[in-house]
């Protein structure tokens, strides 16, 4: 029973970190870069961000 509760709280970790949502796109010197039309109609993103 203790081995299937840690299985639950495995998969349960994993599943809930895996939709991190990330977009592609390069990063300039400032650490950010504007979002492209395909993240913007996803909803990722709405325009110029950084990631640093």
């Amino acid at each position: 029973m203790n081995s299937l509760i840690k299985a639950v709280v495995i998969m349960f970790c994993v599943a809930v970190a895996s939709p991190a949502f990330s977009h592609g796109g390069g990063l300039n010197k400032q650490g950010g870069h504007n979002c492209s039309e395909k993240s913007k109609s996803k909803g990722l993103c709405s325009g110029y961000h950084k990631h640093r």
